[in-house]
């Protein structure tokens, strides 16, 4: 469990907040002893997200959505309304012309 704890401590996104509070647990528990509890606190002190970093992300995040939304018609878009070609790039579906529009079989 020591090795699982570090890895997320090492690399994942957390508050320095939750990571103590997750280690508190796993000694708690006996699944990680005092000695390790110290390292990965060691980890998560250097490691930490400030919960405004976490924030200013967010915030960033739905900035860049609704500059995508602005720029490619906005609202919910599903896989049936924009066709992806093979090249990764949305186009517009061809218009399905009714049966009026098609030409008529001669007899």
């Amino acid at each position: 469990m020591y090795e699982v704890l570090k890895n997320h401590l090492t690399h994942g996104t957390y508050t320095l907040q939750d990571a103590e509070e997750r280690i508190d647990y796993f000694v708690a528990t006996g699944r990680i002893v005092p000695a390790q509890a110290e390292e990965l606190q060691a980890i998560a002190n250097s490691n930490a997200n400030s919960p405004s970093g976490l924030a200013d992300e967010v915030q960033g995040l739905r900035r860049e959505v609704e500059e995508l939304k602005r720029r490619f018609g906005g609202g919910d878009v599903s896989r049936e309304d924009t066709p992806i070609t093979k090249g990764g790039r949305a186009r517009k579906p061809k218009e399905d012309p009714g049966k009026e529009d098609l030409p008529q079989a001669e007899d």
